[in-house]
């Protein structure tokens, strides 16, 4: 529950453009903590600071203002209390909660805050100040230090669900933090915020240890930054630890005593430095799988990659983090450039220091030591195919960076980018291809492709082999090229046309061509041609994952409905010569 007592009605300008959210499954929450997040300052010292501090805003209760309008409702109805919380913070100002030894169904909690909600309506327009409110303060004592002197942390919740959307452009770091009884800091832990939707399923012990009398968030370096909070929320619940993918799309190498013998800083010879016995070997046949590469290593820069360069193996690895950063935090940015996710990452290093830290902070991500590179590629997760696209991967994300950097010149005009490409869509029958490396990487798609996936079905290459043979329906492939290069096949669809309808039961997209209008044209291609005057049923299951697919469909216009997500085809704008589609022969 959020502190909504101060909200001095002003309409919050991100409000207008309210996102498409997919909140974490309440279904799988079996008990909620108590909770209420109430807004307060990391300097203040009230009321002496009121007099001296250059960030004194008069609230109209005498207060400072920590938030800049108070904290706003917004309907958000799949959210555990059916709302959301939009506020924007000031300099200095943090977001607090007591820890409370109480816990309660959805249900019973959404009720108690549609009681809190009443009061504060009822007081306000009474001209008064919030009685809950006073209360809760008056009770301070006797409810949270009191109890928290003499009650051990219940055991049983086992979440720290916190989920925003961030309006800010460009990404930030929020802090959180713990506090024990005397307001000494216990715990502290940040996340990364990137724009718009962010999901974080916390353990609660790393939040809350042990003896936390209060938790807190607030952004790094007060920024003064417009969030949409739709959780924050310590859950009992039903939910499993984070776990790798099943395959592994990205390895990332440490340096010292992992990629090459030695440690660099401490090398009187820098250029004498050689590889590790078989890294040199693992590096090409990995490429050669298509597993892309990097590094994330604690070392300076410009020493480490001339060594790179010097050995020969600059060009095989992509976005390298070589820092004194953070690791897990090096990782997530790479995993965001990549646009992959990060539990189908590996990272290989020396250090337990750094291998602990990983799994802590990315428990989701598979963690070796220096001694796997004679057994890597046996483990199961390398198990991939070895077709021709694959061999190709590193170099398509290298053509990719290209882009980005001519994208970065226009300016945000971001669709006149994507028209300068000149990108052409090439369509082609899957089972009228005549060649089996095409239907292995159509296989691949399904299996592989998370995020940009409708169904995120797992197909054993049997079952697959049985679903294309099903004549009731058309399989596509598709490639994109443009003026850059190709990017190979991108995509595979399925669907069948049931009276004027047209039914999709399969839609994967690579993350190679994600917000590039490519299921735009597509969907309007298959409109036009197939069934101009029906529509068009999509059979999405959202899995957790595959968010970035529910925005696309619904920024092209389809709508929730009881068996997937439906459109008009008549509906579906056309590219406006963004994008062409050809049709590969066989499909004439």
């Amino acid at each position: 529950m959020f502190q909504l007592d101060w909200y001095d009605g002003v309409k919050q300008q991100a409000i207008k453009s309210l996102p498409v959210i997919i909140p974490y499954n309440i279904k799988k929450v079996e008990k909620v903590q108590y909770t209420f997040w109430a807004e307060h300052c990391l300097e203040c010292a009230p009321p002496e600071c009121f007099k001296s501090c250059q960030y004194y805003q008069k609230r109209f209760d005498g207060h400072c203002k920590r938030t800049e309008h108070g904290q706003q409702a917004v309907d958000i109805k799949d959210s555990i209390l059916g709302h959301g919380t939009l506020f924007t913070f000031r300099p200095w100002a943090k977001i607090e909660t007591y820890i409370y030894h109480k816990y309660m169904s959805v249900r019973d909690y959404r009720s108690e805050d549609m009681n809190y909600q009443n009061h504060v309506r009822t007081y306000r327009a009474l001209g008064k100040l919030n009685v809950h409110h006073i209360l809760n303060n008056a009770g301070y004592f006797f409810k949270t230090r009191a109890k928290c002197r003499t009650q051990a942390l219940p055991s049983k919740t086992n979440m720290f669900l916190f989920e925003l959307w961030s309006y800010n452009e460009t990404p930030f770091q929020m802090m959180i933090e713990a506090a024990d009884i005397d307001w000494k800091v216990i715990a502290r832990s940040s996340v990364d915020i990137r724009p718009g939707f962010n999901s974080f399923c916390l353990d609660y012990k790393q939040i809350a240890p042990d003896k936390t009398n209060v938790v807190r968030f607030y952004p790094e370096n007060s920024l003064e930054v417009t969030v949409l909070m739709i959780h924050a929320e310590f859950l009992v619940t039903s939910y499993e630890k984070k776990k790798p993918a099943d395959k592994v799309k990205c390895v990332a190498w440490d340096l010292d005593r992992t990629l090459w013998a030695g440690i660099l800083s401490e090398s009187e010879e820098p250029d004498a430095m050689q590889l590790r016995p078989g890294v040199r070997e693992l590096i090409l046949e990995l490429d050669k799988r298509g597993i892309i590469q990097t590094i994330v290593s604690k070392n300076d820069y410009e020493l480490a990659w001339k060594q790179i360069k010097r050995l020969g193996l600059d060009e095989y690895f992509l976005y390298p983090a070589i820092n004194w950063g953070q690791k897990s935090k090096n990782l997530n940015s790479i995993a965001q450039e990549l646009n992959i996710n990060i539990d189908t990452f590996v990272m290989i290093d020396d250090s337990a220091f750094e291998r602990e830290e990983i799994g802590v902070n990315l428990p989701q991500v598979r963690v070796y030591d220096e001694n796997i590179v004679e057994k890597l590629l046996a483990l199961p997760e390398f198990q991939l195919p070895v077709t021709e696209e694959a061999q190709m991967r590193r170099k398509m994300y290298q053509i990719e960076a290209k882009r980005k950097q001519i994208q970065a010149s226009y300016s945000g005009d971001y669709l006149n980018f994507i028209k300068s490409c000149g990108m052409v869509i090439e369509l082609g029958d899957v089972n009228n291809a005549g060649s089996e490396g095409i239907i292995e990487r159509c296989y691949e798609l399904v299996s592989r492709t998370n995020q940009l996936n409708i169904t995120g079905h797992k197909y054993t290459r049997d079952s697959f082999n049985k679903h294309l043979r099903n004549g009731d329906k058309k399989h596509f492939y598709f490639n994109c090229k443009d003026k850059y290069g190709d990017y190979g096949i991108v995509g595979y669809v399925s669907f069948s046309v049931q009276e004027s309808n047209i039914v999709i039961d399969e839609l994967s997209v690579s993350c190679r061509v994600a917000q590039k209008h490519v299921e735009y044209a597509l969907l309007s291609w298959i409109a036009r041609n197939c069934s101009p005057k029906g529509n068009i049923w999509v059979k999405f299951i959202k899995t957790g994952k595959n968010t970035p697919m529910y925005r696309t469909l619904v920024d092209i216009g389809c709508m929730e409905s009881s068996d997937g997500m439906v459109l008009k085809c008549e509906d579906i704008e056309t590219d406006d010569g963004i994008i062409t589609v050809n049709k590969i022969p066989s499909l004439q």
